[in-house]
């Protein structure tokens, strides 16, 4: 089923011809071998299109393409639909997919500041402790740090 998908999908085509080109029909394989359904890859790679459009328009090369550049993508697209159904997740994924392929640079690493260790200190608490699960944790630590 996700191979007629990627063989027929007219956003897929039009990745095809833009920077993302060599790697969306790839990404959306990945999505189908991380357990997405047929159902919830079509607006994923909407968002990719939307990706590749921004990046034509920008003439902002794929290899320069970081958390950065995503911020302004989606500053430069707040308010549109794509970004109330799972952007963020979305363009996480795609980021590590391409940099799993060296197609763009490993993110540098921030140093350790005492607040960091804090948030850690306290995940593993509510892990340990508390038995909570990890998205309560990671919602929990986003409030804190």
């Amino acid at each position: 089923m996700l191979a007629d998908y990627i063989a027929h999908s007219p956003i897929l085509a039009n990745i095809r011809g833009g920077p993302l080109g060599p790697y969306g029909d790839g990404f959306t394989v990945h999505l189908g071998n991380l357990g997405y359904s047929l159902g919830s890859v079509p607006t994923k790679v909407r968002i990719l299109g939307h990706l590749t459009q921004w990046l034509s328009d920008t003439g902002t090369q794929l290899s320069t393409l970081d958390e950065k550049k995503l911020a302004e993508f989606k500053d430069a697209n707040t308010g549109r639909w794509i970004f109330r159904h799972g952007y963020q997740k979305t363009l996480s994924q795609f980021l590590t997919y391409l940099r799993s392929l060296n197609v763009v640079s490993q993110p540098i690493p921030n140093p350790r500041t005492e607040a960091s260790n804090q948030v850690e200190q306290f995940e593993r608490y509510l892990a340990e402790e508390r038995g909570l699960a990890t998205l309560t944790i990671s919602r929990y630590c986003q409030l804190s740090g």
